[in-house]
């Protein structure tokens, strides 16, 4: 995930840094769904969090005696705008 989300350049721009939570559900087969934002940043971070969720790969289920079931997951996401540095 953290190679596959950057902070919109939007949001840079107006200086919108901080920490906001997505919340995803794995299913039986490992696939993503039910992607929400329940703690936001901003609109164009939010986005951007979700668009990278919705492309992750496949994880493993969660399983409960023996068997795989869905997983309700809360992921916390952090946006930090780079420091320039003059050389």
């Amino acid at each position: 995930l953290g190679q596959n989300i950057q902070c919109p350049e939007a949001a840079q721009l107006a200086g919108v840094q901080g920490k906001f939570i997505v919340f995803f559900t794995v299913e039986v087969d490992g696939s993503i769904s039910d992607c929400k934002v329940v703690q936001s940043l901003s609109p164009s971070c939010d986005a951007e969090a979700l668009r990278a969720v919705k492309s992750m790969p496949r994880w493993k289920p969660g399983m409960y005696e023996g068997q795989p079931v869905s997983v309700g997951f809360f992921l916390p996401i952090s946006f930090k705008i780079p420091v320039k540095t003059d050389h």
